[in-house]
């Protein structure tokens, strides 16, 4: 596998600060014209991915996230749930999944694909 340029790397720096492709690549010095087709083609590199991987585990190690930080989190919602906290319950959930989205504990393509919350939970007590 060939190591990453100079370009590439600032990508991947810039790539896992916000997950956005098109900002990381013209942050990256990469032209607004073709940011959107370069961030496409980069995030398609084996070796890319692997950085971009890399520097996301820093990143919930620094942190010190892992799976059960986010369960517990996740358990510590719930109890809002059913104390009946339904603002503090919304803004709590989006917390936890852009956390754990941004550490890379897991995907989330769209919110169906991840399940809503209750089902998570569900999935917790069994």
């Amino acid at each position: 596998m060939s190591e990453l340029n100079p370009k590439q790397l600032k990508f991947c720096r810039e790539y896992v600060k916000d997950y956005n492709g098109t900002q990381a690549a013209i942050r990256a010095g990469y032209s607004k014209r073709t940011a959107q087709e370069q961030s496409s083609q980069l995030l398609s590199k084996l070796i890319v991915k692997s950085k971009i991987d890399e520097l996301t585990g820093k990143q919930a190690e620094k942190a010190e996230i892992d799976a059960q930080w986010i369960i517990e989190k996740f358990k510590n919602i719930h109890e809002l749930g059913i104390k009946g906290k339904k603002k503090q319950l919304n803004a709590a959930n989006t917390a936890i999944e852009n956390i754990a989205r941004h550490t890379g504990f897991y995907e989330l393509d769209n919110k169906q694909q991840a399940g809503s919350l209750v089902e998570l939970l569900k999935a917790l007590k069994e």
